[in-house]
């Protein structure tokens, strides 16, 4: 797993047909892949009004690997039911 720190613009830019996962404990989770890549876009909901909207993105090499970063809670989001 690779994680980067970038403005949400980017992310609506290089990931076409990101989607929404889940929304909880102050943050909102998306999926998308690109490249044959899977990654995990966290957005946290607390940012300050007026400064730009930074994403963490968490890159994954395989499907697998992803689901089981997800299932297994990781970046502080629960799996949705």
């Amino acid at each position: 797993m690779r994680k980067e720190i970038v403005p949400f613009d980017d992310v609506v830019a290089r990931f076409h047909g990101v989607r929404i996962y889940g929304r909880g404990d102050g943050r909102i989770v998306y999926l998308a892949e690109r490249g044959g890549l899977c990654h995990v876009v966290i957005v946290r909901e607390d940012q300050p009004l007026g400064a730009p909207v930074m994403a963490t993105v968490l890159t994954f090499d395989t499907e697998r690997e992803r689901g089981a970063h997800l299932a297994s809670g990781g970046g502080g989001f629960a799996a949705p039911s």
